[in-house]
C-alpha cells in the first residue's frame, strides 16, 4: 500500500507491506449542484447568489461548472423554478488495509474534487474503526507523532480527535515537524521513519517550542524527549491539502 504523504505534490510516497487486501469504500463529500434544462427559466438568481461564481451562461443557458462548484446549495434553495438539484458525487476513495501487525488507512481525491477536510475526517473514522478489527484497542496506542503543523486550525481539530479517540487516556503524543520544519510532500515520511525509529528505541521524541495549550482542549504534548518508554504501538499521522491524507500504526512483531 503506498499513500502521496502530505499534499498532493507527487514527489514522495509511504510505501508499507501488506498481506491483506484492502477494503475499498467510495468517498463522496459534498454534492453538486445539478441544472434541469427543460426547467430553467435562466433568471440568473442561481449565478447572482453564487459565492464561487460556478454557474456559467453558455449559448443562453445556465451550467454548472462542477471544478468551482463548493456544494453549498445556495443556488437550489434560491431559484424559484427547484430547476436545480443537489446530486451526490464520488469525490474520492478510501483504502483501509488490517494484517495482524499494522494498520494502514489511506485515501484518495479525483483531480479536482474539493472537500479535503471532510475526506481527513472520514480517513481519522476509519482509523478509529480499523485499530479495533486489527485487535487494538485505542489505550493500547502508547505515542502519536501528530501532524502538528502549529497553526490554530489544524492543530485544534486534529486535537479534538484525539480527546474523541482515546477519551482520558490520551497517549503520548507530539509534532516533531517543531524540529524539521513543514516538508510539505516530504512531512508524512519523515515522521513515519522517526515513529519507527521511537518505536524500535522505546523512547518518545519531544515537541519543542510549546508555549501554551489550546484552549478548548487543554492538551499539551511531551515537551522534551521521554527514554526507556516501553512502546508497542505507535500512530503517524499525516494530513495535509488536497486529500492524500493517512493514518499508520506501526508495531513490533510479537
Amino acid at each position: 500500500a503506498f499513500a502521496d504523504c502530505d499534499v498532493d505534490a507527487p514527489n514522495l510516497h509511504l510505501v508499507t507491506q501488506c498481506t491483506a487486501a484492502p477494503q475499498t469504500d467510495a468517498y463522496f463529500g459534498l454534492p453538486k449542484a445539478y441544472i434541469d434544462p427543460s426547467n430553467c427559466i435562466s433568471c440568473g438568481r442561481c449565478a447572482y447568489h453564487c459565492q464561487f461564481k460556478a454557474i456559467e451562461k453558455i449559448d443562453g443557458a445556465r451550467r454548472v461548472n462542477q471544478f468551482a462548484c463548493e456544494g453549498c446549495g445556495v443556488c437550489a434553495y434560491v431559484c424559484p423554478r427547484g430547476a436545480i438539484e443537489m446530486q451526490d458525487v464520488q469525490a474520492g476513495e478510501m483504502q483501509l488495509f488490517i494484517n495482524p501487525d499494522n494498520v494502514f488507512s489511506t485515501a484518495q481525491l479525483k483531480m479536482g474534487s474539493g472537500n479535503s477536510g471532510m475526506l481527513v475526517t472520514q480517513v481519522k473514522k476509519r482509523m478509529r474503526f480499523g485499530a479495533k478489527d486489527a485487535g487494538l484497542n485505542p489505550e493500547q496506542i502508547d505515542y502519536v507523532n501528530a501532524h502538528g503543523t502549529g497553526t490554530g486550525n489544524n492543530d485544534l481539530c486534529e486535537s479534538v480527535s484525539i480527546q474523541r479517540l482515546f477519551g482520558e487516556k490520551i497517549p503520548h503524543f507530539s509534532s516533531t515537524k517543531s524540529f524539521t520544519g513543514h516538508a510539505t510532500s516530504a512531512a508524512g515520511g519523515i515522521e513515519a521513519v522517526i515513529s519507527i525509529l521511537a518505536l524500535l528505541n522505546d523512547f518518545v521524541p519531544g515537541c519543542c517550542q510549546f508555549q501554551s495549550p489550546i484552549e478548548e482542549t487543554g492538551l499539551v504534548p511531551v515537551k522534551g524527549c521521554l527514554k526507556n518508554v516501553n512502546l508497542q504501538n505507535v500512530m503517524n499521522n499525516s494530513f495535509g491539502f488536497g486529500g492524500n491524507d493517512s493514518s499508520c500504526i506501526f508495531s513490533k512483531i510479537r
